[in-house]
C-alpha cells in the first residue's frame, strides 16, 4: 500500500546517488544497480577513452561505486538480526572478497555539489590474516583534513560484537579520497582527465587484487598515502607469509600455471632454451592436470 510519504532518509540517499550518478556520467558510462538487486553496490561505471584515429569513445577501467552521504559516510557490513547468533556466517562480507571489479565508496556532499571517490582496497588485509575473526567490517573514510596525515595500515580491532556471534567488530581506514570531483570540475577537461587518471591507477591495483585472490595468490595493492584534499600519493603491497597449508600451495600454483605455460612456449619458440630449462622446476610443481598433455608434449626440456 502506498502511503504518499517517504522517510527523509531514505529520500536524501536517493538524492545522494542522482548527483554521484551525474558526476560520474562525466567520466564515462554509468548503470545503477536496482534497488531491489542492492547488495551493498550502487552504482556499476567505467572510464571512458577518446579514440584517437576516430571521433569516437570507447570505455574501459571498470569500476563499482556504494554511494553515501557525507552525514552518514561509512559502509557497515554486518549480519542480519537473523543470523547475528550465528558464528560462522559469513554471506555479509563474502561478497566483498569475490567481486571481480573493484569497489570504491563515494560520498556525496550535497551542499558543495562534491562527489569524493575512496578506494576500498585496505580490506583485503582482513581477508587474508583476520578472514576467520571477522564479525562486522566498518569501511571508514577520512571526512575531516587538518593534523598529521599517517599512511593507511591494517585494519583496527574494535572488539567482540554480540550482533556477529561475538567475531571481531574491524574498523577499515580507507584514508583521505583519492579523487575529489566537484559539478564546477566538469567543465575542466584538463583537470578532469587528472583525475581520471588517478581513479584509473585504483582501478588497475584493485582489478589486480582481485585476480590474485581469484588465483588464490596471497597479494594484494592498497593506496597507502592519499592527500586530505584528494589524490595519491603512493601505493603499497601485501603479501602474506604464513606456514605452507598444501592445500592452498597447490591452488596457488594451480593459478599460476597459465603464466608459467606460456612463458615457457614462448621461449621455446623464440629458441631461449636457457630461460626455458629455468623454469623446469617451477613448472614441475605444478599440479597434476594444470599444463595439458599437449603442452607438456611441446616442452620436453621441462618435461621429459
Amino acid at each position: 500500500m502506498s502511503t504518499g510519504a517517504r522517510h527523509p532518509d531514505f529520500r536524501q540517499g536517493d538524492r545522494s546517488e542522482y548527483l554521484a550518478v551525474y558526476i560520474l556520467s562525466a567520466l564515462g558510462l554509468v548503470t545503477q544497480v536496482p534497488r531491489q538487486e542492492d547488495i551493498g553496490f550502487d552504482l556499476i561505471c567505467n572510464l571512458a577513452e577518446k579514440n584517437a584515429h576516430a571521433d569516437l569513445l570507447s570505455f574501459r577501467y571498470h569500476y563499482a561505486v556504494s554511494v553515501k552521504s557525507a552525514s552518514k559516510p561509512k559502509i557497515i557490513l554486518a549480519p542480519p538480526k537473523s543470523m547475528e547468533t550465528h558464528q560462522h556466517y559469513s554471506a555479509h562480507f563474502d561478497w566483498l572478497f569475490n567481486f571481480e571489479l573493484p569497489l570504491m565508496l563515494g560520498v556525496v556532499n550535497k551542499n558543495k555539489q562534491t562527489l569524493s571517490l575512496y578506494s576500498t582496497l585496505p580490506a583485503w588485509f582482513l581477508y587474508y590474516l583476520n578472514r576467520p575473526e571477522i564479525g562486522v567490517i566498518e569501511l571508514v573514510p577520512r571526512m575531516r583534513a587538518g593534523g598529521p596525515n599517517p599512511g593507511v595500515d591494517k585494519p583496527k580491532r574494535v572488539g567482540p560484537d554480540v550482533k556477529a556471534g561475538n567475531r571481531i567488530r574491524f574498523q577499515v581506514d580507507l584514508g583521505f579520497p583519492i579523487a575529489v570531483i566537484t559539478v564546477a570540475d566538469l567543465q575542466k577537461k584538463d583537470l578532469l582527465e587528472e583525475k581520471k587518471r588517478t581513479i584509473q591507477l585504483a582501478i588497475e591495483l584493485g582489478a589486480a587484487s582481485a585476480r590474485f585472490a581469484q588465483a588464490h595468490t596471497p597479494y594484494f595493492w592498497w593506496i597507502n598515502k592519499t592527500q586530505p584534499t584528494g589524490g595519491v600519493l603512493d601505493f603499497a603491497w601485501f603479501v602474506q607469509n604464513a606456514p605452507i597449508d598444501p592445500a592452498k600451495l597447490g591452488q596457488m600454483m594451480a593459478g599460476l600455471a597459465p603464466g608459467l605455460m606460456s612463458a615457457a612456449l614462448l621461449f621455446k619458440q623464440a629458441g631461449r632454451l636457457d630461460l626455458l630449462k629455468s623454469l623446469r622446476d617451477a613448472m614441475r610443481l605444478l599440479p597434476g592436470g594444470s599444463v595439458p598433455p599437449e603442452v607438456q608434449k611441446e616442452l620436453p626440456d621441462i618435461y621429459s
